[in-house]
């Protein structure tokens, strides 16, 4: 009968909020068991319910929980990869283009370029520029010669003129002479001796 009464006011304490843990296990203890009196049994599914049904919901919760989690995670981590990419590949157009714009500005044909005037090398660029693009001029112009000499010779061999080859070895030391420049001069002539 004590245990009733302790029972009794155990169930009033449970249904105010005031029980303890352990108070609340005896509760759930008492009501999983077969033998309650009659006037408590109204109160088994409740405290069944409480030991079972919430734990069952607790951890389904919980699962749900997890799963959207999960989920959420993973939506995440795929926003992070778009996100990371995207910002990957502009850094790299950024790079690319720093690197053709910087090539383009710093980009100096003469660089390296010197002349030697009276056994002095001079590699001042202001200096030796004008020098440099007389030379790149005088050069150029050698060139669309040549290339009209060869025309012209390829021309002749199809008719089958005789002595083609003098004639171009005198048009080429012909080229030379308007050459002002003594060391382009000296390089052309190495050239035309080795053909």
């Amino acid at each position: 009968m004590n245990n009733k009464n302790n029972i009794e006011n155990l169930i009033e304490r449970f249904f105010e909020g005031t029980t303890s843990n352990l108070e609340e296990k005896q509760l759930y203890d008492f009501f999983s068991k077969e033998d309650i009196p009659d006037e408590l049994k109204k109160y088994k599914p409740v405290f069944e319910y409480f030991h079972s049904g919430i734990i069952k919901e607790t951890t389904e919760d919980q699962k749900q929980q997890n799963t959207v989690q999960k989920k959420s995670m993973h939506n995440y981590k795929k926003i992070i990869y778009a996100v990371g990419g995207i910002a990957a590949s502009i850094l790299i157009l950024f790079s690319v283009y720093s690197l053709i714009n910087r090539q383009e500005e710093n980009f100096n044909p003469y660089e390296g370029s010197y002349i030697v005037r009276n056994g002095v090398r001079i590699t001042d660029y202001d200096v030796i520029k004008p020098e440099l693009e007389k030379a790149y001029k005088q050069a150029m112009l050698q060139e669309k010669k040549s290339e009209t000499i060869l025309y012209e010779t390829s021309q002749r061999d199809k008719y089958d003129i005789p002595d083609v080859e003098n004639q171009l070895e005198k048009k080429y030391y012909d080229l030379l002479e308007d050459i002002d420049n003594e060391y382009v001069k000296k390089e052309l002539e190495d050239i035309f001796k080795s053909i």
